[in-house]
């Protein structure tokens, strides 16, 4: 992975940034501008500095809107989209901040103008789900024929947006597909504006969906597609347990127990820090916050994500999303994606790999062709290439 700034947790989100690039989210030199002026570890300096860039990018769209330069309006409104969203990552170890919900209708916001130069249609969509509307972006191909065409949809992950997502729909209009991008409960706006965490049972989230578009003649029924990549690894193949309507599933990373290496960090902190061994799991990780402000962010945003109001509480909720008792399921191909430089969810897409029964494939990205780090942010479009060719031998 490439270090440009410090610590790694902020090197980890410039990348993912920068591998907006590809879609025309993000200018190199701009995020590397930006990454010069960030104080190390400060998320204030952080959150300051993209969002000026982002309010910068704003304004410029408009500016050029206003002109009629319409294709450099789109490009500054995509690029305000991303920062606006990298800018608000840091401050969710405290839910409560209004400048998440700020920074993130701008988001979605700049997205939306940016829409209206797009070259393909996309409906603005609302999904019916249980008591409450899932918000979505619905990707139409264009061409001569009228014959129902495949549709991907990207059930996102654990910390994205549906906006951040349009790298999905442009890869797959690109080769005849149709797509959606949603957010559903823990996710996006679902959890920032509406406050709705994150449930287990997926299968009922893409249940709904599926029904959404189903009927749909620019669809055909039978190639409805999945993918789903970080916490959406566990997600998706969460889904195609249950919702058999799914003609195959891409993971990536695979994750079958979301809990496990959550728990086996917790437990190699009795080992680190004997003097806690006796504290209960809560007393010794709110000890430890104090003085690691990584861990602080990742359980307290954790805590939010699950509903949950104490790190014992989250960790009980997360539990819940295993695939044990239901991987013998999955009777759709799956494709299970893992990188040589995957630390989030280390082992998860071997394990998931290893139990599946139905037809399955495995690919392990790697550093050395480009594609190293969780969901190969520097490389979408070889994992693109990669997904497609395998949708391609079914």
């Amino acid at each position: 992975m490439h270090d440009i700034i410090k610590p790694a947790l902020f090197n980890a989100q410039l990348i993912r940034s920068l591998g907006c690039t590809t879609y025309q989210g993000a200018e190199i030199g701009e995020c590397l501008a930006i990454a010069s002026q960030i104080e190390p570890g400060n998320k204030e300096s952080w959150y300051a500095q993209w969002i000026a860039f982002a309010d910068n990018n704003y304004n410029l769209a408009e500016t050029y809107r206003n002109r009629g330069l319409y294709f450099d309006a789109k490009l500054a409104f995509l690029r305000a989209c991303t920062y606006y969203r990298t800018a608000f990552f840091f401050l969710e170890d405290e839910p409560a901040d209004p400048r998440i919900e700020h920074a993130l209708q701008y988001s979605i916001q700049a997205f939306h103008q940016a829409l209206e130069f797009f070259e393909t249609p996309v409906e603005i969509v609302e999904i019916p789900f249980a008591n409450s509307k899932l918000p979505g972006y619905l990707y139409l191909h264009q061409s001569s024929s009228n014959h129902p065409r495949p549709i991907l949809i990207d059930t996102g992950g654990g910390d994205g947006t549906k906006e951040e997502s349009y790298g999905t729909a442009a890869e797959a209009l690109k080769r005849g597909f149709h797509c959606l991008t949603f957010e559903g409960p823990g996710q996006g706006s679902m959890l920032r504006f509406n406050k709705i965490p994150f449930i287990p049972d997926w299968e009922q989230v893409i249940r709904a969906v599926v029904d959404f578009i189903i009927g749909r003649p620019e669809i055909d029924p039978n190639k409805i597609f999945l993918i789903g990549r970080s916490f959406g690894g566990y997600l998706a193949a969460r889904a195609v347990t249950k919702e058999t309507r799914i003609a195959a599933c891409i993971v990536d990373p695979g994750i079958f127990d979301a809990s496990a290496n959550l728990e086996a960090k917790f437990n190699s902190f009795r080992t680190q820090f004997p003097d806690l061994k006796n504290a209960s799991l809560e007393q010794m990780l709110l000890q430890l916050m104090q003085t690691d402000e990584n861990l602080r962010f990742m359980l307290e945003s954790r805590k939010w994500r699950f509903g949950a109001k104490t790190i014992e509480e989250m960790l009980h909720k997360i539990r819940a999303y295993t695939l044990k008792g239901l991987v013998e399921m999955i009777q759709c191909p799956m494709l299970v994606c893992d990188n040589t430089l995957e630390y989030i969810t280390l082992g998860q897409a071997k394990k998931l790999y290893d139990q599946l029964q139905c037809k399955k494939q495995y690919i392990l990205f790697d550093a050395n062709e480009g594609a190293g780090g969780h969901c190969e942010p520097l490389a979408p479009r070889l994992f693109s290439a990669k997904v497609y060719a395998w949708l391609s031998g079914l």
